[in-house]
């Protein structure tokens, strides 16, 4: 039984030998030969930023194989060796001062053993001002007061600027001025490729704006008058879900309007339904919506006064005699009337004469895209328009 069992055991031990030799020879002489191969390895910096591509000197390279990790410096030529860099990936960074950092992975291939050294060139772009700078600037509008056409300008608001550089945003920010403008030097990679984004944040400010009440709020002119406020209403370069345009403009207000003096208790006060005005900013004459009545008054005269919601035009007064009608429109249409003052500096125009204006950019990022080429300037003008949002729903 036991001199079985040898047997057994020596057969089996036979088979696995013949296997293993079966194993080498799939494994081949070159397969072996790749494995432990290494080459010496030149990388070349050179400044892509420049136009004859100059090397970079006291570059810092650090490849990583096999998990080992080595560093070395380019020296005046732009070049850092490595001795010995093993056939296959390696993981590299490139690093120099007043340049864009560069990393990823590269290889060596089964080929390159028999060379016996490789050369393999890099490019860095300049972040020099001297060297490949662009220029990108712009004036940011905004629509803070419907009282007028005037546009203003968005003073103060901190623009992002992200600049796409050998797969690695950089980040600048520059803060506009009084009259809305901005200007940065940003780098590029010299070749007109280079993508810049500005970026515009939101804004909630003070927008001037002429009407009446809310429309939650009851009653009408001449209950309510006319008042020229001021209302927080949201800014921002994109519209979707925020399209309050039905706000814009508050229409038919306008800058003067005119009140008659009360009728007595019970009876109809005149409504005044509009003013003209001559070319030397005075009062000239009125329309009513409604005469009124003023039967049974004690006054001879009724006056009616004049304001101007803007403080421009001040001084107008006619009196309406009462003494041969009641009704001030048909005292005013027999001439039963004489102008105390016509006043001065008034205006006929209507307030909120611009209508809805949409941002100019509407993305949801709140980004604009371009392009930029070193030595040139690119123009990115901007403008909120007269704002998304507002609380309140004004008449």
């Amino acid at each position: 039984m036991t001199k079985v069992s040898t047997k057994i055991i020596s057969m089996m031990m036979l088979a696995m030998a013949v296997f293993a030799i079966s194993c080498e020879e799939e494994f081949s002489e070159e397969d072996a030969l790749n494995a432990q191969q290494s080459v010496d390895l030149a990388i070349y910096v050179v400044n892509n930023s420049s136009t004859e591509e100059a090397p970079v000197s006291g570059a810092t390279v650090t490849i990583s194989q096999n998990g080992e990790t080595r560093t070395a410096t380019t020296d005046a030529a732009g070049a850092a060796l490595f001795a010995d860099a093993k056939i296959g990936g390696y993981v590299y960074k490139i690093e120099a001062e007043n340049f864009t950092t560069l990393s990823g992975n590269s290889s060596l291939s089964t080929s390159n053993f028999r060379i016996g050294q490789v050369t393999q060139r890099f490019e860095l772009n300049s972040l020099n001002v001297a060297e490949n700078m662009a220029t990108i600037k712009g004036t940011l509008e905004i629509e803070t007061d419907l009282t007028n056409i005037v546009t203003e300008y968005a003073d103060g608001v901190e623009l992002l600027i992200e600049v796409n550089l050998d797969n690695k945003v950089l980040h600048y920010s520059v803060t506009t001025d009084a009259e809305g403008q901005w200007e940065l030097q940003v780098p590029t990679d010299g070749s007109g490729t280079t993508q810049v984004s500005v970026r515009f944040p939101d804004l909630e400010r003070d927008q001037t704006i002429a009407y009446s009440k809310k429309s939650s709020e009851p009653g009408s002119f001449p209950e309510v008058l006319p008042t020229i406020t001021t209302y927080p209403t949201l800014f921002t370069m994109y519209t979707a879900g925020r399209q309050n345009y039905n706000n814009y403009p508050v229409n038919s207000i306008y800058a003067v309007y005119g009140i008659a003096g009360d009728a007595p208790s019970g009876q109809q006060t005149a409504i005044i339904g509009g003013v003209n005005i001559n070319n030397d900013q005075e009062i000239y004459g009125l329309w009513f919506s409604n005469g009124g009545d003023y039967s049974g008054t004690t006054a001879d005269s009724i006056d009616v006064n004049f304001t101007d919601i803007t403080g421009s035009g001040s001084g107008a007064v006619l009196r309406i005699s009462v003494q041969n009608f009641t009704n001030l429109s048909s005292a005013y249409g027999n001439g039963e009337y004489r102008w105390v003052s016509q006043g001065s500096g008034y205006t006929n125009d209507y307030l909120n004469q611009i209508s809805y204006q949409q941002n100019t950019v509407n993305s949801s990022e709140r980004k604009s895209y371009v392009y930029v080429r070193p030595g040139t300037t690119t123009f990115l003008n901007a403008d909120y328009g007269t704002g998304n949002y507002r609380k309140d729903n004004l008449e």
